[in-house]
């Protein structure tokens, strides 16, 4: 059984300054992450040590060519890469043969949000579907889950962080950034997506908890309790010298 964290990013295109904060804090608590990567990088390479890169394509529609066009076109950019996640977490049956002609292994698409017993499960052609336990929209995006408190932020008891399972956590960089707490919070900030400056305002100007608080108080408690933190790479990679 595995019972790793992960801690993902799903970098949706964001700024250089915005990237960079998100790669200082997890370089702060030594903690490394998987990035699904929208494009180019056009920050310090020598950040990114430790962590994986791997590829976050945007399917504007269902059609197999624009697909294989769009997965193509960012395998050029991370020829090594053996992980995908899809924009919006859009999934077809007729994606898997392409994730297996460009060397793809594993996928993590598949939303288990806080369930018990989450493993790694095996689909078509091969490939690993790693799937989230935890990400950061779900405040405001999945009815009855806990939002922010003012006095504090829950964590291990609500997210039993202690019980045996798979958990793979998603966040975005513009939303910890910013410390967003809600969807109408994060669409006031949209319009300034490239724009640093201005989207410091944001956070600058709140007493409130968000995804910001949230993200440091995981790293900080995986850092205090020795928690083993992998990349997806290493835990499809263990999965498959047990299973196959």
């Amino acid at each position: 059984m595995i019972n790793d964290f992960s801690i993902t990013i799903d970098m949706d295109w964001a700024p250089k300054e915005v990237l960079e904060d998100c790669l200082d804090l997890l370089n702060k608590y030594n903690i490394k992450a998987t990035f699904f990567c929208t494009g180019s990088l056009n920050i310090d390479k020598i950040k990114f040590k430790n962590h994986e890169l791997a590829i976050h394509p945007n399917y504007k529609n269902n059609d197999i060519k624009t697909v294989e066009k769009s997965i193509k076109e960012l395998m050029q950019i991370y020829p090594k890469t053996k992980g995908i996640r899809s924009h919006n977490l859009f999934n077809s049956s007729l994606f898997y043969p392409i994730y297996e002609k460009f060397g793809l292994e594993y996928e993590s698409n598949y939303s288990m949000y806080l369930q018990e017993n989450i493993q790694p499960f095996l689909m078509i052609n091969n490939i690993l579907q790693l799937p989230i336990y935890f990400y950061d929209q779900a405040f405001w995006l999945m009815p009855g889950i806990p939002r922010f408190k003012k006095e504090d932020l829950f964590l291990s008891s609500e997210l039993s962080l202690k019980e045996p399972r798979l958990k793979i956590f998603l966040f975005h960089p513009i939303l910890i950034f910013i410390n967003a707490r809600s969807s109408e919070f994060y669409e006031k900030a949209k319009k300034y997506y490239q724009q640093p400056e201005k989207l410091l305002e944001f956070r600058k100007n709140q007493n409130r908890l968000g995804i910001r608080n949230f993200f440091e108080e995981l790293l900080s408690y995986i850092k205090e309790n020795k928690i083993s933190c992998k990349t997806l790479y290493e835990i499809n990679y263990e999965w498959r010298k047990e299973n196959q």
